[in-house]
């Protein structure tokens, strides 16, 4: 910056994508937001990460770290994978210098990506309690939203550690499992089936997981970040 000064911003996080466009779907989850008032120091370099929208079949990539979804995943196939899931949304936030925890003033967690289920032997596949919406972005710890018939969405991220990928109970099978969230990362969706990816944010949001047949977890929230440092003269988060 060219001088020093202090500014009053909000951020928002980027919402999930929806699991699909039409049929037995979960919607995305809604984006964190946090305000707060930063002391800019002259001499400094700022960086401000803007989280891409979550999409319906989205891959990994996005900006603010929101995880892919389970359908967008080619290497693996089963007879009801439909090409679905949303993708977690990504983190919005700010930096004093490179982009990294360490580094982060102000951050809003991404929502997680919504689940989807056509399970032809379900209900035709239109059972609303095997997929499910996505976790919202924090806040201190991302928001989580499990399926009515099982625990198979992905946790939200919180202070400390990313949220855990959404696990299969069936015969142990933990390659059903959705990955785990991390630094600035949401957790990939299980490739499975049209599960959600977590939400990026200081730490991700899991990835939802997959019971055959057929449970589809969402993604959780990523989580949010306001610095203690001197950086920061005054913020909190806002309710979602």
């Amino acid at each position: 910056t060219n001088g020093s000064f202090t500014l009053t911003m909000e951020l928002n996080g980027a919402a999930g994508g929806p699991g699909d466009s039409a049929g037995n779907f979960g919607v995305g989850g809604k984006g964190g937001s946090v305000r707060g008032t930063v002391v800019f120091e002259e001499g400094e370099i700022y960086k401000l990460v803007i989280g891409s929208l979550g999409v319906k079949n989205g891959p990994a990539g996005a900006v603010g770290g929101g995880g892919a979804s389970g359908g967008s995943d080619s290497s693996k196939t089963t007879p009801t994978k439909g090409g679905a899931g949303g993708s977690g949304g990504g983190f919005t936030g700010l930096f004093k210098g490179s982009v990294s925890q360490a580094n982060a003033l102000l951050i809003a967690g991404g929502g997680g990506g919504g689940s989807f289920e056509a399970d032809p032997d379900d209900d035709n596949g239109f059972n609303p309690q095997r997929k499910a919406d996505g976790g919202s972005g924090g806040g201190t710890r991302g928001g989580l939203v499990q399926p009515i018939d099982g625990n198979l969405s992905g946790s939200g991220g919180g202070q400390t550690s990313g949220g855990s990928g959404g696990k299969s109970n069936e015969g142990g099978q933990a390659v059903y499992a959705g990955s785990n969230g991390s630094a600035l990362q949401g957790g990939a969706g299980s490739g499975f089936n049209d599960t959600g990816g977590g939400g990026g944010g200081y730490f991700g949001g899991g990835g939802g997981g997959y019971l055959a047949s057929t449970i589809n977890g969402s993604g959780g929230g990523g989580s949010g970040f306001i610095a203690t440092t001197t950086d920061i003269a005054f913020a909190y988060f806002n309710e979602a």
